[in-house]
């Protein structure tokens, strides 16, 4: 169904390293790492500190797995956010007690928002100092000097953002089943989980075979009454429809069924009106003959929301129904008339069902659907909107023309939180990939992100490149991460706008106010080589420096010269709505 399925490949790997032990027992932080290498993922991501490090030693015993050294923990985070997005499987992060999970924490706030996969493995202190009177460093201070800290704090506070949490004890056995419980959840749940490893504790021996006990971490689908019930009661609705329209949305990703989809968008190919939502964008081919747009209520296309608006009964599959993909909570879709399948739950036309979720019925309801039963939709034409050409200053349309006009398939496309994300939502993605941070909605994420991006991608072998788009003010939260980009020799390419500050918050509120200036004499095209790169950014000026463009090899850094206060009309738009 839509399982997390390690290949052939990876299982292979996975077993000819298990079999080449050659003792009864492995140390827990060899089993933490096999059953990540077990699971495919080859790179894990963090920052070093002395409550991980013994922990860390043991990574070199697995061959095949690297380790990717971020500038700090919250950078690890976005590059974890990244990975898991671009790959589709779970990340890796390991930090240390106190400081480092802590400085993680907004990263994986952001991935428990948006449903993004991660083990986070935090070294912690002693086993044996937990509850003792010692006060030493990273540790919070208690509000009384005489009293006794609290180890266990940050424990409780990761638990508001993760989906498991497993404290490592002195019990092997128990440790193996609680590293396996954690991954289990986080695959069944598609979100953060945490590990909490003592620093005196790496070392503890558990029975190698552990390791060949099953690890199933695939979703397994409740086939019973209640969802073949459910499926029924969609497929009459399908049936009953005059004009049906199909709108795919962002856990279609999420929950690995794009092959599901791929059969539904063939049957009902030449019948039904195809659109996505801005978070859902990629899923679905533009060429497809029946795509008509992405629908984001009244911040886009307003023939794309009036043909959506005006169907009597849409099929929404992979639901994410979230101010940023709703049209800033514009859409007209009425409930009455949607059928609704999200990662946890299932609409029909306003009637909720929580016991059965997406992952229950979309394959059976796809396999039962009956074609010939279904409506021929109404066919619309939508016209595209018009692209700026001439010699006019550059703006950030240009950008919206250039990118659509670069992309190829395999790609990846970063967008930042910003002024530009609004432009995105009628961008043609040729078959790339689109990731963003939307929903969370945090500046600074893209560069970090591109790092995890291109790790993933070279992991798994796949062609094309990671395109990434951030503004100046983003980018100087986290910039230094350019210097992994270098380190791990990867070749994205950035597009740095340079429009003197917060464009976005600008447009908001403070056009001229110093809250949202920023330091505007960096050196961007300097940059990469300021951090160990070899190679001189370009800058970009006009509209006829964008056309001429020509991007080479290896990591590129392209300054964009912006106006002040260029946006996308899309975001004028929300702005005047929010304004009546």
């Amino acid at each position: 169904m839509a399982p997390v399925l390690q290949s052939d490949a990876c299982s292979g790997q996975y077993h000819q390293v298990v079999n080449s032990i050659n003792s009864d027992y492995i140390t827990i932080s060899e089993y933490i790492l096999l059953r990540i290498y077990q699971l495919g993922i080859r790179s894990i991501f963090g920052v070093p500190g002395d409550f991980n490090l013994n922990f860390l030693e043991h990574l070199y015993d697995i061959d095949g797995l690297e380790w990717i050294g971020c500038c700090n923990e919250l950078n690890a985070a976005y590059a974890c956010d990244g990975y898991a997005k671009t790959c589709e499987k779970m990340a890796v992060l390991v930090s240390t007690f106190g400081v480092g999970e802590l400085s993680a924490l907004a990263g994986v706030a952001g991935m428990y928002s948006e449903y993004s996969p991660l083990l986070h493995l935090v070294g912690t202190s002693a086993m044996r100092l937990k509850n003792t009177d010692k006060k030493f460093h990273h540790l919070l201070s208690g509000s009384k000097t005489y009293e006794a800290p609290d180890h266990y704090l940050y424990e409780k506070v990761a638990a508001n953002f993760s989906c498991a949490q497993g404290s490592i004890d002195l019990d092997a056995d128990k440790a193996c089943s609680t590293v396996d419980r954690v991954l289990r959840e986080i695959h069944r749940c598609l979100r953060p989980g945490y590990l909490f490893l003592p620093c005196d504790l790496t070392e503890m021996k558990v029975p190698t075979s552990r390791l060949y006990e099953p690890l199933i971490v695939d979703y397994v689908p409740q086939i019973s009454s209640r969802s073949t019930a459910v499926v029924e009661a969609i497929l009459q609705k399908i049936y009953s429809s005059q004009n049906p329209a199909l709108l795919v949305d962002y856990f279609i990703s999420r929950c690995k069924m794009t092959n599901t989809l791929a059969k539904l968008l063939s049957k009902l190919d030449g019948r039904v009106n195809v659109y996505d939502t801005f978070m859902g964008k990629g899923l679905v081919d533009e060429s497809h003959a029946w795509f008509v747009g992405t629908y984001q209520g009244a911040l886009g296309n307003g023939d794309v929301a009036r043909a959506i608006e005006e169907t009597d009964l849409v099929l929404r599959i992979g639901t994410f129904d979230v101010e940023m993909n709703n049209g800033a909570f514009s859409a007209k879709l009425q409930d009455t008339n949607v059928v609704s399948l999200s990662i946890d739950s299932v609409s029909i036309c306003g009637e909720l069902v929580t016991d059965v979720n997406m992952r229950d019925v979309f394959e059976m309801l796809v396999e039962q659907l009956d074609v010939e039963r279904v409506a021929r939709s109404r066919k619309y034409e939508i016209s595209r909107p018009s692209r700026p050409t001439g010699n006019e200053p550059l703006t950030m349309n240009d950008l919206r023309t250039h990118i659509e006009q670069s992309l190829t398939p395999n790609d990846v496309l970063i967008v930042d939180t910003g002024s530009f994300m609004w432009a995105t939502g009628t961008i043609e993605l040729h078959g790339a990939k689109f990731i963003n941070q939307f929903l969370w909605a945090a500046i600074g994420y893209a560069i970090p992100a591109t790092l995890g991006a291109c790790i993933a991608k070279r992991d798994s072998g796949s062609p094309g490149r990671v395109i990434t788009v951030e503004g100046d003010g983003a980018a100087e939260m986290t910039l230094q991460e350019i210097a992994s980009l270098v380190r791990y020799k990867v070749d994205p390419v950035l597009y740095l706008l340079n429009n003197d500050g917060y464009t976005i918050e600008r447009v908001i509120q403070g056009p001229n106010r110093s809250y949202n200036d920023i330091a505007t004499k960096w050196q961007w095209t300097e940059m990469v080589r300021c951090f160990g790169g070899g190679k001189i950014g370009q800058k970009i000026a006009s509209r006829s420096d964008l056309s001429q463009l020509s991007i080479g090899a290896g990591l590129q850094l392209l300054e964009l010269l912006l106006p002040k206060f260029d946006v996308p009309e899309e975001l004028t738009d929300l702005l005047a709505r929010g304004k009546s």
